[in-house]
């Protein structure tokens, strides 16, 4: 088993900002509830700021209501009346994971999303309630890479000719 931080064997994880090792203060988790309880067509929930990751949306209980996601050039997921099943799709430049199951549905990005997203509810029936949280990096928060990789090419081979030997040259 390979840890984050590249050890064999070792038992290092990543805090939830994505950091190894890391302490969980380079990052903040935002939530909310948006309990606005009628509506005609969509009203926004909330905007997923870019640079979000971990960002879950699920509606409090069962309703025959959809949740949809908009970007900057119009609606990914459930857009204009047009409602899809759940799967896998794609918004904001990031992986969305789409769930309905007893008029319950759930969404869920890894990201992070390189567009702000609004996240939407399509009304038919009274809301229940619809729950989101996402994790967004701290200001002024850079990450540095923690290695980095340069091919310097081959060593001369040790012989013109046969059983010679050749390495991977490496930094001085």
């Amino acid at each position: 088993r390979v840890a984050c931080d590249w050890g064999i064997d070792s038992s290092a994880l990543e805090d939830k900002c994505g950091v190894c090792l890391g302490d969980g203060s380079q990052c903040s988790t935002v939530t909310g509830l948006f309990a606005t309880g009628h509506g005609v067509g969509y009203k926004q929930v909330v905007e997923i700021p870019a640079g979000a990751f971990n960002v879950r949306v699920a509606e409090v209980s069962s309703a025959r209501n959809f949740l949809a996601l908009k970007g900057e050039s119009g609606y990914y997921l459930n857009g204009d009346w047009y409602i899809k099943w759940s799967g896998e799709y794609v918004a904001g430049g990031s992986y969305v994971y789409y769930q309905r199951m007893n008029d319950t549905e759930e969404i869920s990005i890894p990201g992070p999303v390189k567009e702000p997203l609004q996240v939407m509810l399509l009304f038919q029936v009274e809301n229940p309630g619809v729950t989101w949280e996402y994790t967004i990096a701290s200001e002024n928060t850079t990450r540095t890479p923690e290695y980095q990789w340069e091919y310097l090419g081959w060593t001369p081979c040790t012989r013109t000719c046969g059983s010679g030997n050749q390495a991977l040259k490496t930094p001085k």
